[in-house]
């Protein structure tokens, strides 16, 4: 079953640039020593006070996970010592939320079913070496008790016309370890850039209150990821005047 691991990471402000440069760092030490690559982003969430990173990283398995993570990763040196020069840059522990893929043949979605819905986003290849996308859009949904296997449903089936638009397939999952609540899954977006994502996810939430009344605790949340680089460590908008 493939997881993801999404950590939240609140910053001092004064120390933000320091803090790109250090985990870009940490990032790409972490990623040669496990095999498995993390993509670093700064939350466009408004904040009061802090800066807020997420960090995403994408594991095969929980074998994986275990084996390379907690086996390797955690046990290596330099990995701990980069880790702890970003203890007095942050505000607070970093949050960590554990999610499972959820795909049209989930055991849970088909219980009691003959024949499943069978979807061709299902046979589309994901392109390992395309470029990473510069946004990764999150949208959040909620399901009221006893009804995530609706929401399951209504997401393949938007999946579905949105690999019909777009030929781009949503990544969708569950959390299964988390301090909000279980129950809860996040469709990711990795985009330059989405004229549909907009229009798209109005259109759903007219059909979430006009046609699947107390699906959902709250309307879908949205948020906007950007992608860290190391051009953000170092940035000068005069450097770049004309």
């Amino acid at each position: 079953m493939e997881m993801r691991i999404q950590r939240t990471i609140s910053v001092h402000p004064k120390l933000v640039r320091d803090f790109i440069a250090l985990a870009l760092e940490t990032e790409a030490h972490a990623s040669g020593v496990m095999g498995v690559e993390s993509d670093l982003f700064y939350s466009t969430e408004r904040s009061d006070t802090n800066a807020k990173f997420t960090l995403f990283t994408d594991f095969a398995s929980f074998a994986q996970y275990e084996d390379v993570f907690l086996g390797k990763l955690l046990h290596d040196k330099k990995y701990l010592a980069l880790a702890a020069k970003g203890v007095g840059m942050i505000t607070d522990e970093p949050l960590d939320e554990l999610f499972v893929r959820l795909k049209p043949d989930d055991f849970f979605m088909n219980i009691g079913k003959k024949n499943r819905v069978k979807y061709s986003f299902e046979t589309a290849k994901h392109d390992v070496k395309a470029k990473r996308r510069r946004y990764r859009r999150e949208r959040e949904y909620s399901a009221a008790k006893g009804r995530l296997r609706e929401v399951m449903s209504m997401n393949f089936e938007f999946m579905q016309d949105f690999f019909n638009a777009t030929s781009n397939v949503p990544d969708f999952f569950c959390t299964r370890f988390s301090v909000q609540r279980i129950g809860s899954s996040k469709m990711y977006f990795d985009v330059d850039d989405c004229p549909m994502c907009e229009p798209a996810f109005i259109e759903q939430n007219h059909t979430i209150a006009t046609k699947t009344d107390g699906l959902l605790l709250t309307r879908p949340i949205d948020r906007v990821h950007v992608r860290i680089t190391d051009e953000h460590a170092a940035f000068s908008l005069r450097a770049h005047s004309r």
